[in-house]
C-alpha cells in the first residue's frame, strides 16, 4: 500500500519535532510544516495541464523558502549538486519502466537509499542536507512527471509513491545524523575517561 510510510513516518516526525527539539521557533515551524503536509496530501489541484498534490505544493513553498535561507555564495555548485540528486531520481524512474527486471526491492527503498547515498556524498553540511535533498526530489519529480506525460499521459505531481521515497529519504538522513552524533558523543565520552584514567 503505497503512502503508509510517509504517514507513519510523518507522525514519527511531527512527534519527535514537537516534543524533542528545544529551539521553540524552529520546533513551532516545522512542526507546522509537518501537519500541513499530513492534512493535504490527499488535496489535488489541476492546473497547467497537471494534477497537484496539495501537500506537494506546500513542500515546495517551504523548501523554496529554506533554500533561500540557505544559498548564500557559490549558487551554481548548489544548483548543480542539487540537480544531480534529481537526475537519479529521473533516471531511476526511467530505469524501473524500461528495465523493471533490476528492481528487486521495493522501488521507494532502493531510490529512497540511491538519493540519500548521493546526498551523503555530495553535501557536506548537516544542517543543509534535508533541504538540498528536498530540492532535488522535488525538481526530480516534476522532470519526472513532464516527461511521463509525453509517454504514457500520466500527469500527477506528488503522488503516494513520491511521499513515500520523501518520507525514506528523510528517515535515512535522520538516522544517520543521528549515529554521527552518537559517534562523536561517544569518541569525547572515552577520550575523557582515558585522560582520567590517565591524569
Amino acid at each position: 500500500m503505497e503512502g503508509q510510510f510517509f504517514y507513519l513516518i510523518g507522525w514519527l516526525c511531527w512527534i519527535i519535532i514537537t516534543f524533542f527539539f528545544s529551539d521553540r521557533k524552529k520546533r513551532f515551524q516545522l512542526s507546522c510544516v509537518v501537519l500541513l503536509l499530513l492534512s493535504t496530501s490527499t488535496v489535488y489541484a489541476s492546473f497547467l495541464g497537471f494534477s497537484w498534490n496539495g501537500a506537494f505544493l506546500i513542500l515546495v513553498v517551504a523548501t523554496f523558502i529554506y533554500l533561500v535561507g540557505t544559498l548564500k555564495k557559490r549558487l551554481m555548485i548548489h544548483y548543480f549538486s542539487i540537480s544531480t540528486v534529481s537526475l537519479a531520481y529521473v533516471c531511476f524512474s526511467i530505469f524501473e519502466i524500461f528495465d523493471p527486471v533490476w528492481v528487486i526491492f521495493p522501488r521507494h527503498w532502493m531510490l529512497g537509499f540511491i538519493l540519500l547515498y548521493i546526498c551523503l556524498i555530495v553535501f557536506k553540511k548537516k544542517n543543509e542536507r534535508y533541504v538540498y535533498l528536498l530540492a532535488g526530489i522535488i525538481q526530480g519529480e516534476i522532470i519526472t512527471i513532464v516527461l511521463f506525460r509525453n509517454i504514457f499521459s500520466y500527469s500527477v505531481i506528488g503522488d503516494y509513491f513520491f511521499w513515500d521515497i520523501v518520507a525514506v529519504s528523510i528517515a535515512g538522513l535522520s538516522l544517520w545524523l543521528f549515529f554521527e552524533q552518537l559517534t562523536l558523543y561517544l569518541d569525547t565520552f572515552i577520550q575523557k575517561h582515558v585522560k582520567e584514567k590517565q591524569g
